[in-house]
């Protein structure tokens, strides 16, 4: 639908004597007939202009340079970030190795004490009293005193 040019006259709305605005046709004629605040602007039609704009040479192969040397800076810089990542791997796969041959020593050195644990048990019984037969409880190991013994 194609618009109306007018020319204000007076105020209406938030137009101001003077200024020009375009609208529908119908609208258009409300405002010239009925409320008389608006004339047709040369004639009604809008102007319209053609404008060509093509790309100018020089500037796109700037441009396109510019895009080359920036993503070259950042492919570097990725280069750089996927070599320290590498050198990073292969320090932690080390780590790792020698935690992995740490942990098998440490648990071969578990079962041997539990071995030895069980031999000495086996062994070296708790020594028993003469008097009463049983295993010696050593001092302060919690029992009350027996009543009336000082």
């Amino acid at each position: 639908m194609s618009k109306v040019v007018v020319k204000f006259k007076k105020g209406w709305g938030k137009y101001n004597a003077n200024d020009i605005a375009g609208f529908d046709q119908k609208v258009a004629d409300d405002l010239i007939k009925v409320k008389k605040v608006a004339t047709l602007h040369k004639g009604g039609a809008v102007e319209s202009v053609t404008l060509k704009v093509g790309p100018d040479k020089a500037e796109g192969q700037k441009l396109v340079a510019m895009a080359d040397a920036l993503i070259k800076a950042e492919n570097e810089k990725l280069e750089q970030a996927i070599d320290t990542l590498d050198k990073r791997e292969a320090a932690l796969d080390e780590l790792d190795a020698k935690l992995g041959a740490t942990k098998k020593d440490l648990d071969a050195r578990e079962v041997a004490l539990l071995e030895r644990e069980k031999a000495v048990k086996a062994a070296d019984p708790a020594p028993k009293d003469p008097a009463t037969k049983t295993a010696e409880t050593p001092a302060g190991t919690g029992k009350p005193p027996k009543q009336g013994a000082k």
